[in-house]
């Protein structure tokens, strides 16, 4: 046995639970395929609760369901010391992390032993750990969802405002403060997920190496376990020949096709994410790598690896537009400011207002042929030639941030002198602006 003492009866335990677990989902969906190392003590309420359905399967109503979990729930935790326990990692006070990992892969062999499929544990052990992460997830969901509203604002603050260092961090706190976002709040909530996640992705590493029944097919995998040898990092099994006289990959042409599909998928699933989740101007270099990062890894790792990135990334995917719906209907006038698209250079002529790199103004010259403009500022400079493509109209965007500006600057009530002065030289400067624009 790999676990004794204390350990061995926790994990006895952890096997009895997570079996219950997998039972259940297998007497709902009537799976025809049990394993023999099922968890005695959770195996006899289940089957007693199925043999009682009508029809010799479970199609009872949802309060049947509710039974036969419970009773699943009840004999794997109070029954006998199940038989799989043996087969257990152990735990370590002594090494946590090793006894993080290896709780995972305990848990994962319970499920399995329940569904008798490694694949479908790891489906199901994957969802599980990502409900349980979900409430430290989706903080940092909502910190990016609404970062990303209010991105154009920020973006044309800090163009409009560059030579006005103050009231530009004054306005991009403001704005901070209206949607009730703190940009490091995000951070946190991705670091404290992220041991969850590695110590899944270790113990899936893990049971690919040593449990038997991850070597099994699943759907058109050949092995979760392959097509890596022990599982070192390696594309000797796709570049290697097994024969001197014609190159044959190790696994053979028709494995090697069977194990290049899944990384293929991961891959242009992940290309999707990327775009539909990043910025739609300027997307990332780690963005745009990370797809490409994910899809090597699964060349060279177990496939059941490439099980869990995938079901995790499609949970993700689904969390994060969950995540932005919520925030567009909460915040619906950010939705309305984006900023417009550059308008074509013969749609301008002399005296239009346009804004030329954050900066409001006249045509004062052009286009011309060679579609050069001039653009006269408020505070009477006037530009160089410039293309007229690099002009745009002022639109809801540039409505709304001057309307902030109005608020941000809003004198207040001060409690001292030296705040006296500030508010009195933040009037002279605001008049003289005002001067500039008339």
């Amino acid at each position: 046995a790999r676990g004794s003492g204390w350990s061995a009866t926790a994990n006895g335990r952890i096997c009895s639970a997570a079996a219950a677990l997998g039972l259940a989902f297998r007497a709902c969906h009537r799976a025809t395929r049990p394993r023999a190392s099922v968890c005695a003590g959770a195996a006899k309420p289940v089957d007693a609760a199925l043999s009682s359905t009508p029809g010799g399967g479970f199609r009872g109503s949802w309060a049947a369901v509710a039974v036969t979990v419970a009773a699943a729930a009840v004999g794997a935790g109070f029954g006998p010391r199940p038989a799989l326990a043996a087969e257990l990692f152990p735990l370590d006070l002594f090494n946590p992390w090793e006894s993080f990992v290896n709780l995972n892969a305990n848990l994962i062999l319970g499920i399995d032993s329940g569904v008798g499929s490694a694949g479908v544990a790891i489906l199901l052990y994957t969802v599980f750990a990502k409900v349980i992460t979900y409430p430290i997830y989706q903080a940092s969901l909502r910190t990016s969802a609404l970062m990303r509203i209010i991105s154009p604002q920020v973006k044309q603050i800090q163009k409009q405002y560059q030579e006005d260092e103050a009231l530009r961090n004054k306005m991009v706190q403001s704005l901070y403060q209206k949607v009730g976002v703190n940009p490091i709040d995000g951070l946190l909530p991705v670091f404290a997920q992220l041991p969850v996640f590695l110590a899944l992705f270790y113990a899936i590493k893990k049971l690919a190496l040593q449990d038997e029944h991850f070597k099994e097919s699943f759907l058109w995998i050949p092995s979760l376990a392959g097509p890596v040898e022990a599982g070192s990092p390696s594309l000797d099994w796709l570049l290697k020949s097994k024969s001197a006289d014609a190159f044959e990959p190790l696994v053979g042409w028709g494995d090697a096709g069977l194990y290049l599909v899944l990384p293929v998928v991961l891959l242009a699933t992940q290309l999707l994410l990327a775009k539909v989740t990043s910025a739609p101007k300027d997307p990332d270099v780690v963005t745009l790598s990370f797809p490409f990062i994910v899809g090597f890894s699964t060349l060279v790792s177990p496939q059941g690896l490439g099980i869990y990135w995938l079901t995790n990334s499609l949970l993700t995917a689904a969390q994060t537009g969950y995540t932005r719906s919520q925030v567009n209907e909460e915040f619906p006038e950010f939705s309305k400011t984006f900023e417009a698209s550059a308008d074509l250079p013969d749609e301008f002529q002399k005296g239009d207002k346009v804004l030329l790199e954050g900066r409001a103004g006249v045509v004062s010259y052009g286009p011309d042929t060679d579609s050069d403009c001039k653009v006269r500022f408020e505070d009477g400079t006037e530009s160089g030639y410039v293309k007229a493509f690099l002009l745009r109209r002022p639109g809801m965007l540039d409505d709304s941030i001057s309307e902030m500006a109005v608020e941000v600057e809003k004198p207040t009530a001060p409690k001292t002198r030296r705040e006296t002065r500030l508010v009195k030289e933040r009037e002279k400067q605001r008049r003289r602006r005002q001067r500039a624009r008339a």
